[in-house]
């Protein structure tokens, strides 16, 4: 019955003028109909594919802002094993003395917490890793950007892709790729639980 229609839809169409536009692309809509009918005995299910969710990781770094410039005092990694789960915050690396007040003394502690991190999923990866931040574009992005920096010889070691406004989509280096969850899910965390139901 279906082809019956078509056919009758095609044949009404070829007889008359084709002048109008709208007609001419009614034609053109039939002839895919037409196509699709054959495409469609063609096409066959797909197989259901595992995904490894252990490849998968979040990374969300906390930050306050310390005579102008922003210092990271916590970085944490969660993932659906044991091993992708860590925590590391600012009071653990005061070892000895440091002048609160003292911009230096901030500033390398945060940016040896962000290495260690980085560090802890090189060594524990050796397979390729997607980690998303919640906007990476902003502050996350930025304080992996300079630890990565750091790291290479080579700044052609780093790949990454920025939009027009500077922000930072997706950061490779070796088998890591930072990509930015926001983009993703543009909502806040909290709105994000909310709609989770978490």
């Amino acid at each position: 019955m279906k082809q019956e229609i078509q056919q009758h839809i095609a044949n009404n169409l070829v007889t008359q003028s084709i002048v109008d536009p709208d007609m001419k692309a009614i034609l053109d809509l039939t002839d895919c109909l037409k196509n699709s009918i054959i495409i469609k005995e063609r096409i066959t299910s797909l197989k259901p594919r595992y995904v490894d969710n252990r490849k998968y990781i979040a990374i969300d770094i906390e930050n306050f802002k310390h005579k102008g410039n922003h210092v990271a005092y916590a970085v944490g990694i969660h993932g659906k094993s044991k091993r992708s789960q860590k925590l590391l915050h600012l009071s653990d690396y005061i070892t000895e003395y440091i002048d609160p007040q003292s911009e230096s003394d901030l500033a390398r502690i945060s940016k040896k917490m962000i290495n260690d991190i980085i560090d802890f999923m090189l060594n524990s990866y050796k397979c390729k890793l997607h980690i998303f931040a919640h906007n990476l574009g902003s502050f996350d992005g930025y304080f992996i950007l300079k630890s990565l920096i750091e790291k290479v010889e080579d700044l052609k070691e780093i790949k990454y892709i920025i939009d027009d406004t500077n922000q930072i989509i997706e950061l490779k280096y070796k088998n890591l790729t930072f990509r930015d969850s926001y983009r993703i899910f543009p909502a806040s965390l909290k709105k994000l639980g909310e709609i989770c139901k978490l």
